[in-house]
């Protein structure tokens, strides 16, 4: 303890496991395997509530959990696989519509990462109630905090899609498109102070999409926040240290370019890291100096204006070569863009 899972390799035809922990069985196949086609039987375990989208009928669910004995099961489309306790499957009463939200979401953010759909296994989420780190966090699963003695329910949400849809002030949807986002980061173009900022592009593409704006998507996206913190980050110097460590101060950069320039230059500037990707497949090092210049030169390039002074404005540092490579196009700055506003 803390540590409960057990992993044990099958050697042989038989493999006898045991935890006293219980909990769900998952058959792994090796990483570089193409293909895994066997037969297994596992016997001395508890049939767990599986539903599948576009398999499962609401009929077969009903009956899984009517007769449920086992403590956890799991819900499953293409692209996600969500493991919850018993206590809230109980409560999930049209899995149908839950996971063909969730399919919407998972669709829609790989749409704004420009990853081929579908994604070569599907994301996890899986209901803890002890957390390594933080509310949420990121990963394969990704870790989502339920604890009913502190009302801290997650649950309450992960399958219903009225309350998915509902706006929390960054409340557990922002939190889940957010982690989400974390898994879809392309590394190649997050720079330093941009971890816990570029993810975020992905919660607020969500809201755009699914709830029609960002009115009660994050405190730390309103009109009130937003002026108040740039005013004192622009009194104070712009100052690329301070930046680096307020992710929604640094969310304010990206949302000017978002609302000048739409998700749809957001895609090409994606793109255009994956094309590079493919074209060069081999891993270079490249410093943080250099991620910033690409960054800017890659988006410049993608929104066909010289954003090189727009950047340097908030603080960040852009190279002489990377402003002398964006001088063909016409310079870019917000509409009456003043630190005194």
């Amino acid at each position: 303890m803390p540590a409960i899972t057990k992993t044990q390799s099958v050697k042989g035809k038989a493999l006898k496991i045991a935890s006293p922990f219980g909990g769900l069985v998952y058959l792994v196949a090796a990483r570089d395997a193409k293909a895994f086609n066997s037969q297994v039987k596992i016997s001395g375990a508890i049939a767990a509530p599986y539903f599948k989208l576009g398999e499962t009928t609401d009929e077969q669910w009903q009956a899984m959990l009517r007769d449920n004995k086992a403590p956890w099961g799991e819900l499953a489309s293409p692209n996600l696989i969500i493991t919850i306790p018993d206590s809230v499957m109980q409560q999930i009463k049209d899995p149908v519509s839950a996971m063909k939200l969730w399919e919407t979401i998972i669709q829609g953010e790989m749409e704004l990462a420009q990853l081929p759909q579908p994604f070569y296994r599907a994301q996890r989420l899986v209901l803890d109630e002890h957390m390594c780190a933080g509310y949420m966090h990121s990963g394969y699963p990704i870790m989502i905090h339920h604890s009913p003695s502190q009302h801290m329910m997650s649950a309450d949400i992960i399958a219903d899609p009225k309350k998915l849809l509902t706006p929390s002030k960054g409340g557990a949807n922002w939190g889940f498109f957010h982690e989400l986002g974390h898994n879809m980061q392309n590394y190649d173009l997050v720079f330093d102070g941009t971890t816990e900022v570029s993810c975020n592009f992905f919660s607020l593409y969500m809201f755009d999409r699914l709830m029609g704006g960002r009115d009660g998507a994050h405190e730390n996206v309103s009109n009130e926040y937003t002026m108040g913190v740039m005013k004192s980050y622009f009194a104070d110097g712009a100052r690329y240290e301070h930046w680096v460590q307020e992710p929604f101060l640094g969310l304010i950069m990206f949302r000017q370019l978002q609302e000048s320039f739409g998700w749809e230059t957001f895609k090409i500037f994606f793109r255009t890291y994956h094309d590079a990707a493919l074209a060069s497949p081999e891993m270079k090092e490249i410093s943080e100096a250099e991620k910033r210049d690409q960054f800017v030169i890659n988006f410049s390039k993608a929104a066909k204006r010289n954003l090189a002074p727009f950047f340097m404005k908030w603080g960040i540092p852009v190279s002489a070569y990377a402003a002398g490579e964006l001088a063909q196009f016409e310079t870019w700055m917000p509409y009456n863009y003043s630190s005194a506003n």
